[in-house]
C-alpha cells in the first residue's frame, strides 16, 4: 500500500533561530513529507533562508496564529496535516511517521496530540495527557498536534474570533460531537522552547477564560448553560501575580461575553449532551496515571 504524504504546517511570526532548528528537525524525519508550508505571519524583516523544501506564504499585517492556521489547512494538500509551532523540535525521526500511523489504523481518529517537554527533557504540568498507554483523549494542544484534513474540512475551520487560547478544546468537542477521536500516545512529544518574557501573561490568561465563556455559548445545550457558566464564573481566579479583584475579572468576562453576543447568536450550534458529557470525561481519564 501506498504511503499517505504528510503536509507539514507552520504560522511563525519572527521565528528566528528557533524557527531554523524547528525546520531542520522536520527535515530530519523519517516519514513521506508531501510539502512543508511556512506562513509568515507579518514577521519585520520577512522570514528568508528557510530552504528550497519549504513554501513561504506571507502575511503583510500580523493575523494570529488561528487565522494562519486556517489559511494553511487551505492550502494544504494532503489529508494528515501536522501543525507545529515553531519553537519547538522532533528529537525522534519517527515521531511523524508513528502518529500518521495512529490516525492511519482508524478512520474515527480526528486528531492526534503530541506531549512536550521542557529544555532540560523535563515534562511540564501542561499536556494533553499522563499515564503510559495510547488511548482517547479530550483535546490535544497546539504546539504540535495532526489533524485529519477531511475532518476539519467537516467540522468547520478553527475559531478565529478566539484571537489566542482554548480554540483546541472548542474544536476537539466538534469532532467529538461529530464521531471522530483525538488519540494521544506517551511516546510522542517535542521539546517545546516555549519560554518568552515579552509573553503577556495576563492577557493570555483572560483571554483563555473568555474562550471558555464563548464555548459555553456556541456550544453547548441551552439546559447546561445556566449552571456552568454561574459556575465558571464563580470559580474564575486572576492571573498569578495580577492586581485585578474576582469581581472585577468577572465583570470583564460578562462584558466580553456581551459584545460578542451579536456573532455568538447567529453562529451557535450547540453539540449533543452526551458529546459534552464525553469531553468532561476523556478530560479527567486523560489525567490519570494510567
Amino acid at each position: 500500500m501506498k504511503e499517505l504524504l504528510l503536509s507539514i504546517l507552520v504560522c511563525s511570526y519572527n521565528g528566528g533561530a528557533k524557527l531554523q532548528r524547528m525546520l531542520s528537525s522536520v527535515q530530519n524525519q523519517d516519514a513521506p513529507i508531501g510539502e512543508i508550508i511556512l506562513l509568515d505571519d507579518g514577521s519585520s524583516p520577512p522570514l528568508s533562508n528557510v530552504g528550497s523544501k519549504v513554501e513561504i506564504l506571507r502575511h503583510v499585517k500580523r493575523r494570529g496564529y488561528i487565522s494562519s492556521r486556517n489559511e494553511l489547512a487551505g492550502r494544504s494538500k494532503n489529508e494528515f496535516m501536522f501543525f507545529f509551532d515553531d519553537d519547538v523540535v522532533l528529537d525522534n525521526p519517527l515521531a511523524l511517521r508513528r502518529a500518521a500511523a495512529i490516525m492511519a489504523s482508524d478512520a474515527t481518529v480526528g486528531a492526534v496530540a503530541f506531549r512536550q517537554r521542557a529544555l532540560d527533557g523535563t515534562f511540564p504540568q501542561l499536556q494533553p495527557l499522563y499515564g503510559s498507554r495510547v488511548r482517547q483523549i479530550a483535546t490535544y494542544f497546539g504546539w504540535a498536534h495532526l489533524i485529519r484534513r477531511s475532518a476539519w474540512e467537516r467540522v468547520g475551520p478553527f475559531m478565529e474570533m478566539f484571537e489566542y487560547g482554548y480554540e483546541e478544546a472548542e474544536f476537539s468537542l466538534r469532532l467529538l460531537d461529530a464521531g471522530y477521536k483525538v488519540m494521544c500516545d506517551p511516546m510522542l512529544s517535542v521539546i517545546h522552547d516555549g519560554a518568552d518574557n515579552s509573553k503577556d501573561l495576563a492577557k493570555r490568561h483572560f483571554l483563555n477564560l473568555r474562550n471558555t465563556l464563548l464555548t459555553y455559548f456556541l456550544r453547548y445545550p441551552a439546559v447546561r448553560l445556566p449552571s456552568w457558566t454561574k459556575n465558571f464564573l464563580l470559580n474564575v481566579q486572576p492571573c498569578p501575580g495580577a492586581r485585578e479583584s474576582i469581581l472585577a475579572l468577572r465583570l470583564r468576562l460578562m462584558g466580553a461575553v456581551v459584545a460578542k453576543m451579536p456573532y455568538l447568536t447567529v453562529e451557535r450550534k450547540p453539540v449533543s449532551n452526551d458529546a459534552v458529557s464525553a469531553y468532561f470525561g476523556l478530560q479527567e481519564s486523560a489525567q490519570s496515571i494510567e
